[in-house]
């Protein structure tokens, strides 16, 4: 039993103090605010109808209707003007951050971003949008070795060892992806849709298609097949990720 108990330990610790290479927090973090920034992009030609009062839904109605306290940095933000400034100061930090520089500062910042822009804009939030604020946390509190910064081009030194960082900040994000897909593939089995298998058949069908036409019905087993193998993919997945 001790014996047992013991490896139970060792396993645990080892999910989360094990060594790993620095620059995959590196490759993490370029991607992260990468991504970001493209996401802040998409969301800049809507900026008066999401954030400001004149737009969707008014600031005091968001509050209103909320579930929980309302943390939110627009709640001192309702004109274009000072929405527009407060999305390319967010916007500056994901570049910061994209380079390296004040990278733990810069991360706090687009954290309150997503924190900020989900509790403001509820209507258009998709589970994209909680993804992003979800991981946003876990760059913010993982290790920043910063090897592949501005900092580190501009002194012109390569280092000739690699570093090693703690694991716990890669072992929760392949956490948050098992809880995703998992989320996702238990929600399907309410679904007759995905249970029939005919999902991807009446999804083509649909305007969301990006080919939509009659064509889809000559492939119903194919597209049959495809619905099955996606839930089975999806339940795969997350394990894959926590295995070596």
């Amino acid at each position: 039993m001790q014996s047992f108990l013991l490896n139970i330990r060792s396993r645990f610790t080892g999910l989360f103090l094990d060594s790993v290479d620095a620059r995959l927090y590196d490759c993490v973090r370029i991607a992260f605010a990468a991504v970001s920034l493209l996401n802040l992009t998409q969301l800049w030609p809507d900026r008066v109808s999401f954030f400001t009062d004149v737009g969707m839904i008014d600031q005091a109605s968001v509050q209103a209707q909320g579930v929980g306290d309302y943390f939110s940095v627009f709640v001192m933000f309702n004109d274009t003007t000072t929405v527009s400034a407060y999305m390319l100061f967010s916007g500056g930090a994901m570049l910061l951050l994209l380079l390296g520089v004040l990278p733990r500062m810069s991360a706090l910042i687009v954290f309150v971003w997503y924190v900020s822009y989900t509790a403001r804009a509820p209507l258009v939030v998709v589970g994209w949008d909680i993804v992003l604020r979800s991981l946003s946390f876990l760059v913010l509190v993982s290790p920043m070795p910063m090897r592949w910064s501005l900092r580190e081009i501009r002194s012109r030194q390569k280092a000739l060892s690699v570093s090693w960082v703690p694991c716990y900040g890669l072992s929760l994000m392949r956490m948050q992806v098992l809880v995703i897909y998992w989320q996702n593939v238990l929600a399907r089995m309410d679904s007759s849709f995905w249970t029939k298998g005919e999902f991807m058949s009446y999804y083509l069908l649909s305007h969301n298609s990006r080919w939509p036409g009659l064509w889809v019905l000559d492939y119903e087993f194919l597209l049959q097949v495809i619905t099955y193998l996606v839930s089975v993919i999806e339940f795969f997945i997350p394990v894959l990720l926590m295995i070596r």
